[in-house]
């Protein structure tokens, strides 16, 4: 699973997954890869380091350092527990995959630096059009994932189409060229499209396939 985490040396984070889907049958490998670091910062605190160096190896174990947010291994965690929580008190939650259009066409043209740029930028985009209780991830080099609590998909629609107004208004300059960046998005819920998180994550990612197949710039689910 670790192919699905940004690696952040130069050409990797910037990559295109071209095995996203594998994130569905390793989702619970990551759950248990969680509980391991868990056990070993609890390991840590025992060691008597200082706290501003555990914040450090806490926050390189979940966040993702090119953009900052939340990163897969932490998405799997979360989810099971969003899952877990929906289950208990009978109550709805959405899960939302995000791609930027064309973005390995949109390398090969402007670079690593302008991709990554993008990526960045999709990232602030997305952090300021949610909820404090929604959490934003980087969940492949090139995808993330939002998970709505509390959220059916009906509702999750408007927030999509709200990112994806939003990407397409902050073009990218790069030299003379203005890029103008679009996205893709799939959308599932909890319990409409599934009651399991590889169920959701597989309809999430089939919306967002099409999503893609129609140009593009456009938010799906069913």
């Amino acid at each position: 699973m670790s192919k699905f985490l940004s690696r952040h040396s130069e050409g990797w984070q910037c990559a295109r997954d071209t095995a996203f889907n594998r994130l569905v049958s390793d989702v619970q490998a990551n759950k248990s890869k969680y509980k391991k670091l868990k056990n070993t910062s609890g390991d840590l605190r025992d060691e008597m380091i200082s706290e501003e160096a555990f914040k450090q190896y806490e926050s390189a174990t979940v966040r993702d350092e090119l953009t900052g947010l939340y990163n897969a291994r932490y998405f799997a965690q979360k989810l099971a527990k969003e899952l877990k929580r929906a289950k208990r008190y009978k109550r709805p939650f959405s899960l939302m995959l995000i791609s930027l259009d064309k973005l390995d066409h949109l390398q090969k043209l402007y670079g690593n630096l302008v991709s990554c740029q993008m990526l960045q930028q999709e990232a602030k985009v997305m952090s300021s059009s949610v909820r404090e209780v929604d959490t934003v991830f980087r969940v492949s080099p090139d995808r993330f994932a939002i998970i709505f609590p509390e959220t059916y998909a009906s509702k999750t629609i408007i927030v999509g189409e709200r990112i994806c107004e939003k990407t397409r208004a902050k073009s990218i300059i790069s030299g003379s060229n203005t890029i103008i960046v679009t996205i893709s998005v799939g959308i599932a819920s909890f319990p409409t499209h599934g009651r399991q998180d590889k169920e959701l994550l597989t309809i999430a990612g089939q919306f967002l396939e099409q999503a893609q197949k129609a140009g593009g710039n456009k938010v799906v689910t069913g």
